[in-house]
């Protein structure tokens, strides 16, 4: 569950950094509620703030139902930088 989605929904904007850490819980909540037996993965974005704020956020998430967290230094729609780029998916190769 992308931030720039949800800040689509709720408020009509893109990411710029206006969706809170409490918007997400709830809208992470409904999505969980809507998509019980599929994994959804939310956007942890920077964290929400300092250490202990990432960890509020990780154990928030599981707490809504999300099956993990996405994380990015920077933030907003254009500036996507991986915040662990060793942690990122491998590009797909055809065998």
């Amino acid at each position: 569950m992308s931030g720039f989605c949800t800040a689509a929904a709720r408020l009509g904007a893109p990411d710029t950094g206006l969706i809170s850490y409490a918007e997400m819980l709830e809208q992470g909540r409904c999505v969980h509620e809507a998509t019980v037996r599929i994994p959804v993965i939310g956007d942890g974005d920077t964290g929400y703030g300092n250490a202990m704020n990432v960890k509020r956020t990780v154990r928030g998430y599981a707490a809504v139902g999300f099956a993990g967290a996405g994380w990015v230094k920077g933030g907003g729609l254009h500036d996507r930088t991986p915040l662990f780029p060793s942690l990122q998916p491998l590009p797909y190769q055809a065998s």
